[in-house]
């Protein structure tokens, strides 16, 4: 049997894509969803990449370094973020498998990948710079998902979970600053 994909549907992930993948990826394991992650933070890192190439910063090999680097950020340095944070939220009682925290931090950014998939789409269609336009927008726009994942961990206390949450922006945003300007 067929399913048809609902204008509704199409809508709702335009709209809250990290919401529409949550909810439909559901039934899958957990290793499944880091490919989110991965990917946006493969296309992050191409973007800054392309983006040095056509400044003559770096060579077509460390553009393609970079953006093995960042499918590397995605899956394995988000996990262990997601793991840190697990294990910080044990400490006020959440109890939930290790697997959910991974599931719901590496979902968290969906809607960044819609903009690292635009953002690349300018990037090579017109050759604009777009990691910090589409990139740090794109990640920025996990932070609401990421806040409602940390506010459930800590039993919605909502400062701790601005703090936490504010805190794995930074160090997202600063690692890549630093991995970028390795390259160079």
């Amino acid at each position: 049997m067929k399913s048809k994909i609902s204008v509704r549907q199409i809508l709702a992930y335009l709209i809250d894509p990290a919401q529409f993948l949550k909810r439909n990826m559901e039934g899958l394991p957990w290793y499944f969803s880091v490919l989110i992650s991965g990917v946006a933070f493969l296309l992050l890192f191409l973007q800054s990449g392309l983006d040095m190439y056509r400044a003559a910063k770096i060579d077509l090999i460390k553009v393609f370094l970079l953006a093995a680097i960042g499918l590397f950020f995605g899956i394995v340095v988000i996990v262990l973020l997601a793991l840190f944070i697990h294990l910080i939220a044990m400490i006020v009682g959440y109890r939930a498998p290790l697997s959910k925290t991974i599931k719901l931090f590496t979902l968290s950014y969906a809607a960044s990948l819609i903009y690292l998939i635009m953002g690349l789409i300018f990037s090579l269609a017109l050759s604009w710079n777009t990691s910090i336009a589409f990139g740090v927008t794109g990640i920025l726009w996990t932070m609401r998902p990421l806040i409602a994942t940390i506010k459930s961990m800590f039993k919605e206390r909502e400062l701790i979970s601005v703090i936490i949450s504010s805190l794995c922006g930074v160090f997202v945003i600063v690692m890549w600053s630093l991995i970028n300007g390795m390259m160079i």
